[in-house]
């Protein structure tokens, strides 16, 4: 059974709703009075999501923590932006998914039950593991694009999936950011007290005065994001946003920011925001296209026919008709906003 102190860690959970059914507050009563501190953590909750990506820990009363919740994601939905909509879903989650990583393996499957999950130990042969049922595995894992995620390089027996402690806490992270992403779609349709309506035109400006900084806090003095060409600035955001980025679109994407100037370690940083982000894993494939891996080649984004092909060219300008390749947009753009970069890119043929 989840304490008052889990569901302050997992307040998206059915015992986090019923804990609040419970004690009868109305809306307008959360957020005056007494109950200030509730509408103030739930800002900083949103807050938190735009800039850093994650909402961290507050030092706060569990009630406030768990009530901040619902308030949060009236607020978060009700601004209306797709994108920060996203960014908050992602940043709960994994806020969450840092949780769970710490918990034992029976407060796991609690949460993971609430959710529907069909889930249990692995047994004595493998204590460390736990057996998932295959169609709860298939719902989140399907957005992964790595191949260890794939049902084929999983141990399956008996429409079980066996899984680590460590999986089976981020494939909870991928849940938990669908749920909550509903949950904003719904909170548009509330009618919000005044006092949250006025927190929620907070956010609004306080999400527009950041956008800015928000696309380029991962990059580094040398690559201008204004400079990029529309393709590269819709991969680059939907990362940000935690979208799904196809295969191809992550190499043209990878390839791009490391010829425009991008260090490893600052592309490895960005990646943090996709859903299945692994760290071994996107740190090889990096260096892989980088040429410190693998082969020695050091890869170039696709032209822009290839692009095409992928479906990977949208919103064109008008300089995209006058090129022939992502890079070479890059460094004409450059020069006419006259920031060129410093370190010296060669223009593809």
């Amino acid at each position: 059974m989840l304490t008052k102190s889990d569901i302050a860690k997992y307040p998206f959970t059915k015992e986090g709703s019923d804990y609040v059914r419970r004690l009868g507050i109305r809306l307008e009563e959360l957020t005056s009075g007494d109950y200030e501190p509730i509408l103030e953590r739930a800002v900083s909750r949103v807050q938190q999501a735009v800039l850093k990506r994650v909402v961290e820990p507050a030092e706060v009363e569990d009630e406030i923590e768990i009530l901040s919740f619902p308030v949060a994601v009236l607020i978060a939905g009700r601004a209306e932006d797709p994108y920060l909509r996203k960014r908050y879903a992602l940043a709960e989650a994994k806020k969450a998914s840092a949780h769970l990583e710490a918990e034992s393996p029976e407060k796991l499957m609690e949460v993971a039950g609430s959710f529907g999950w069909k889930v249990s130990t692995g047994g004595s042969e493998w204590s460390n593991e736990v057996k998932l049922r295959f169609t709860d595995y298939l719902r989140n894992a399907s957005r992964f694009n790595e191949e260890r995620w794939k049902l084929v390089n999983r141990r399956l027996m008996g429409g079980e999936v066996y899984l680590t402690l460590k999986d089976t806490s981020r494939l909870l992270e991928e849940e938990i950011r669908q749920h909550i992403e509903n949950k904003l779609e719904v909170a548009t349709l509330q009618k919000l007290p005044e006092s949250i309506e006025r927190a929620v035109v907070e956010v609004r400006h306080f999400f527009k005065a950041n956008v800015k900084q928000m696309a380029s806090e991962e990059i580094t003095g040398e690559v201008n994001v204004e400079a990029f060409p529309p393709c590269v600035s819709l991969l680059y955001t939907g990362l940000r946003a935690g979208k799904n980025i196809s295969h191809s679109g992550r190499f043209t994407l990878t390839a791009f920011l490391l010829n425009a100037g991008m260090s490893v370690e600052d592309l490895v940083k960005l990646y943090t925001a996709a859903t299945d982000f692994d760290e071994r894993m996107t740190r090889y494939q990096v260096q892989h296209i980088a040429g410190l891996a693998g082969g020695g080649t050091r890869y170039r984004p696709l032209s822009c026919s290839n692009m095409r092909t992928h479906n990977l060219c949208k919103d064109a300008v008008e300089l995209c008709s006058r090129v022939k390749h992502p890079l070479t947009f890059y460094i004409r753009k450059l020069r006419s906003l006259e920031k060129p970069t410093k370190r010296s890119i060669q223009q593809p043929s």
